[in-house]
């Protein structure tokens, strides 16, 4: 039975299932009241509202919704990518589905969205990057609709004719402030801004660097429009409106401005300027500059030319247009512009000045030209040269630039071809040249000289290898003189050795050696013989022998033994051989002995050598201070216990984790200690086992830290213990600071190419990939190609550091110059032997040449020395030549014949035709005749009739000729 509800209470309803079931939607036309004997009843129906769920790509932020009572959305995004143009919005689909997503799709269940794009490849030359907007100056009085003017843009003519052709006038900068309405005028003495709509034309985009200039007032704030507002750059907007900003207070400008000047060729040119940077208005604020650019006019308009410092270096006379443009928060200004030429004002050249790399072992060839230098390097030979320089040597060969490296042994000679510049000339008289500052040698002309310098092979240095007899031995060893880092293979000892001793072994720094070992002389080297007892006793009474092993300096040696059952001892002791005298002493350790008992026995001792250095040992098992068991000899060698690798202390920002990293020569735990200013101790923060400590602060504060390394040992109980301080690295200071970054300037500068280049402003440490020459906007000179980066810091004209490629990397510590080398496009041809073919009477032949597959080109030679005109490899054809017709099947009556003729220049071109067939009979038409020896017969009749002539008569020719006879 349903439930009755009367009229009034059926808001309540509605209302309730909209607060309590807020995703339920009441259905049109479903809800339905009946009246029947004065009662009232209700029924409604209710659908649960579809979810959708946006994830989109990118920096795009969509909120999610839900679906209408008809299952259909309301509105869908439309998305703009900004991080390339490359791509076109396709649309929003059903994840993992190719159902796409309109606003008439009916959606019944929750869904998310994806959405998908379509790779462009969009043409770079439809990407508008800078617009200028050619407003007129705001004048007293100026209305809302009075003010009007175009746009042009400064590199594709990519904006719509209409674009910008109406301004709205604002109160305030930056559109702050109410619009001016009605007839209300400009006033003076306030700030005004305008604003303007840009529209692309078809086809077109904009770039994700995009600059807006104005004539008159400062080009400020801008917004993309597409579908909606963004806060960012769109790469799919079409439109753009661009603020510009009139002040009144005039507190924006250059106080002091650059002077035009006139400088000889290469001449750096280092301007002065000074911005206001005060302001009458204290709503004004100075402090929003962000750069100041250097512009150049270039083909009818202004263009980025460098940083704040720039070298000119032109070739020949030239005149160039400058200014500055201010960069500020809220807009730009512009200085007065002005000029500089640079012109042949000394042109004769007296004196060159060059500077080479000496050539050390293994570094590759440079070179560099000095201040002040007023030519140009020229290629003359790219197979054995680059940038002119040719390196020659006996062993090594000729060296290209770059692709080879020294050897200390051989002589090098440098040669430079120099060729001086339009409106310079070599005083070839009386010309000076220095390679490194050292006279060198001058040939050529007044148009070009070649300097060419020697660098003598250095002398090796050497070191001496002396030899000792020591106590035990007698006679002198001639010293072996050694060159630096060569290996030395010892000899065998020729000392005369004291009664009872033989050789044993040499002695090198602690180190025992054998002859016929090699060494590496780096130093002086003093070799010591070492001798032994010739009777030395034999050991007895150990069943277990000790083995020796390595360890480091400091650390405590476990030799683990096993002595008879049947011997009694109750003490063990360690006796070291002595070299020069032949005895067995008892060893003395830094930190004495360290005894294990096992089972009422003595089984391992313990002992230590802070001295890096190699013992011959042995045990001696001792009953009260007699030797009851002697064990075999063991060697033990101690190596230095020290830091490979020292930890390094760093500047880090408050609330950052520094760790800092060490390595040492052997295993180890680390304690770290820290300097505890309050106790005037070292206090321990940590320990490790590893090879590096994290340390953070959230204060600025500094540090001072140090590592020690304690080595493990077993105690006499059998536990584990550490010997306290076997080594203890360098300090180092870590500090905490507040962050403040430092900037450099990496600039990128074309060399000989074209454009302007580019900068940009990079953290200091940032490891910087290079970008490719043609990102940068760089046109490579004709016939060239690009080489390299190379890598100059401080300026341009700084040393090379470094040579790199697009997509290599470098770390930013200062102001970093990337410029450009190009060098000559050569191409070596892939050539193909084509055979000579002779021409024949229906074909055509060719001469011998060979094909360079590749570019395509012919030449008469094989090394492609000789090229060849396309049109004179071809032998025409020769054409046949004929001889005389000839009967070769006579025609008979109702059958054709044939005859034949041959060509006389190959017997095998032959052509055929035919021979009409001779009719029965004499017709009315013409009489052939028939040779028959030298006459011709004619039947007719019972008459024989003689014609002497074989031609073609006609009857009545015939006929006449009969009558006669």
């Amino acid at each position: 039975m349903k439930t009755r509800i009367g009229n009034a209470v059926l808001g309540c309803v509605i209302t309730l299932a909209a607060v309590f079931a807020f995703a339920l939607v009441l259905l049109p036309g479903t809800a339905i009241i009946t009246e029947a004997a004065g009662q009232y009843s209700v029924g409604f129906a209710i659908k649960e509202a579809t979810d959708v769920y946006f994830e989109e790509t990118g920096n795009n932020k969509v909120q999610n919704t839900a679906t209408g009572a008809d299952g259909k959305l309301a509105y869908l995004p439309e998305l703009y990518r900004t991080d390339t143009l490359d791509f076109r919005f396709d649309g929003w689909f059903i994840a993992n589905t190719d159902t796409q997503v309109t606003l008439d799709t009916v959606l019944d269940s929750d869904v998310t969205l994806v959405d998908r794009w379509t790779y462009t490849e969009f043409d770079e030359n439809y990407k508008v990057s800078t617009v200028t907007i050619n407003n007129p100056a705001l004048a007293l009085g100026t209305k809302q609709g009075e003010y009007s003017a175009s746009v042009a843009t400064a590199n594709v003519d990519g904006i719509t004719a209409n674009s910008g052709t109406t301004f709205t006038i604002y109160k305030g900068l930056n559109k702050s402030g109410d619009p001016l309405v009605g007839d209300e005028e400009v006033e003076i003495g306030k700030n005004y801004s305008v604003a303007t709509t840009i529209t692309l034309k078809s086809g077109y985009k904009f770039d994700d660097q995009i600059r807006f200039y104005a004539n008159n007032g400062l080009a400020a704030d801008y917004k993309f429009k597409g579908n909606f507002w963004t806060t960012g750059w769109s790469t799919s907007a079409t439109q753009v409106e661009v603020i510009i900003n009139f002040v009144q207070s005039d507190d924006y400008y250059f106080k002091q401005q650059p002077e035009s000047r006139e400088f000889e060729n290469f001449t750096e040119y280092h301007y002065f300027y000074v911005l206001n940077d005060e302001s009458s208005d204290p709503n004004v604020v100075m402090e929003d500059l962000e750069s100041v650019q250097l512009q150049y006019y270039n083909n009818d308009e202004w263009a980025l030319f460098g940083p704040a410092t720039m070298v000119v270096s032109p070739y020949q006379n030239r005149t160039i247009k400058f200014r500055l443009a201010a960069n500020y928060e809220h807009g730009t200004i512009y200085s007065d512009p002005w000029t500089i030429t640079w012109a042949v004002l000394n042109p004769i050249i007296d004196n060159v000045a060059l500077g080479i790399d000496t050539p050390s072992n293994g570094s590759a060839p440079t070179y560099s030209t000095v201040t002040g230098s007023r030519f140009k390097l020229a290629n003359t030979n790219n197979s054995v040269t680059q940038n002119g320089i040719k390196w020659t040597g006996s062993v090594s060969g000729d060296l290209e630039v770059g692709n080879a490296t020294f050897n200390n042994s051989e002589n090098y000679t440098v040669s430079i071809k120099l060729v001086a510049q339009d409106g310079y000339s070599f005083d070839i008289a009386n010309i000076a040249a220095t390679v490194n500052a050292n006279e060198a040698e001058v040939t050529g002309t007044e148009s070009e000289v070649t300097i060419s310098y020697t660098f003598e092979k250095a002398a090796p240095k050497t070191y001496n290898v002396y030899f000792n007899p020591s106590l035990n031995g007698t006679g002198t060893m001639e010293t072996a003189i050694v060159n630096e880092g060569a290996e030395y293979v010892l000899p065998e000892c020729t000392f005369t050795p004291n009664a009872n001793y033989t050789f044993a072994a040499w002695s090198i720094s602690g180190e025992l050696k054998k002859p016929g070992d090699v060494i590496v002389v780096n130093s002086n080297q003093h070799v010591f013989a070492v001798w032994q007892v010739s009777s030395t006793p034999a050991s007895y009474g150990f069943t277990t022998q000790p083995v020796g092993g390595t360890i480091a300096s400091g650390a405590f040696f476990t030799a683990s033994f096993e002595v008879d059952n049947g011997i009694n001892y109750n003490a063990v002791s360690v006796l070291e051989y002595d070299a020069e005298t032949g005895n067995w002493n008892t060893f003395v350790g830094t930190s004495g002995y360290i005894l294990t008992v096992i089972d009422g026995k003595i089984q391992k001792i313990g002992f230590a050598n802070e001295i890096v250095s190699s013992k011959v040992l042995r045990l001696s098992a001792n009953r009260d201070g007699l030797s009851v068991a002697l064990s075999d000899t063991f060697t033990v060698n101690w190596t230095p216990s020290e830091f490979t690798k020292q930890p390094q202390g760093s500047t880090v920002v408050n609330g950052s984790t520094y760790t800092f990293t060490w390595d040492t020569t052997f295993d180890a735990r680390f304690r770290i200690l820290y300097w505890n200013a309050d106790e005037n101790d070292w206090s321990n923060c940590g320990e490790t086992t590893g090879h590096s400590f994290s340390v953070k602060k959230d204060t600025t504060q500094s540090i001072t830290y140090k590592i020690v390394a304690d080595i493990p040992y077993t105690m006499a109980n059998g536990n584990t213990n550490y010997a306290w301080e076997v080594a203890t690295s360098q300090s180092l200071i870590v500090s905490w600071v507040e962050n403040v970054p430092t900037e450099y300037l990496v600039v990128y500068g074309v060399g000989e190419g074209q454009g302007s280049g580019d900068f940009e402003e990079v953290e200091e440490g940032t490891e910087y990939t290079l970008d490719s020459y043609e990102n940068i906007g760089m046109i490579a000179p004709d016939g060239k190609q690009f080489a390299y980066w190379s890598i100059r810091l401080g300026n341009a004209m700084s040393e090379e550091t470094a040579q790199k490629q697009a997509g290599g990397k470098i770390t930013i510590t200062a102001d970093t110059y990337v410029i450009a080398i190009w060098e000559d496009i050569t191409h070596s041809h892939t050539l193909e032997a084509i055979a000579a073919k002779a021409a024949t009477c229906a074909e055509a032949g060719n001469i011998a040449y060979w094909h360079c597959t590749d570019c395509g080109k012919y030449f008469s030679d094989e090394n492609g020395g000789n090229e060849l005109d396309s049109e004179n490899l071809t032998i025409a054809a020769l054409n046949h030549e004929w001889g005389e017709w000839t009967v070769t099947t006579p025609a008979q009556v109702g059958v054709a014949g044939e005859e034949t003729r041959v060509c006389a220049r190959d017997a095998n071109h032959k052509e055929t035709r035919p021979v009409p067939a001779i009719k029965n009979g004499i017709g009315g038409g013409a009489v052939a005749g028939i040779v028959v020896g030298s006459v011709a017969v004619l039947g007719c009749g019972g008459f024989a009739v003689f014609w002497f002539v074989v031609k073609k008569k006609t009857w009545a020719e015939f006929a006449a000729l009969f009558k006669r006879k």
